[in-house]
């Protein structure tokens, strides 16, 4: 059985159903849960903008993954 832990969470909106901001007590990260519709209005605070660098470098990883993926299929196949 895992170890109990305690989340803190944070609804900006206070819509419990929008955006929620997750922190686990002990543990340096923190954990988004954005709905797409509500993306426009949490995109520019503060507190997600690290986030925003992560996110915006893993799809440009995935996006040069499958880009050379492509690639070597198309080679293959060629």
């Amino acid at each position: 059985m895992s170890d109990p832990f305690t989340l803190c969470g944070f609804v900006p909106s206070g819509d419990p159903e929008g955006s929620r901001i997750v922190e686990k007590m002990g543990w340096t990260g923190r954990g988004y849960h954005v709905p797409r519709d509500d993306w426009p209005n949490i995109r520019d605070r503060p507190e997600v903008h690290g986030a925003i660098k992560a996110v915006d470098a893993m799809l440009f990883s995935l996006k040069v993954l499958s880009t050379s993926e492509m690639k070597k299929r198309k080679a293959a196949t060629a």
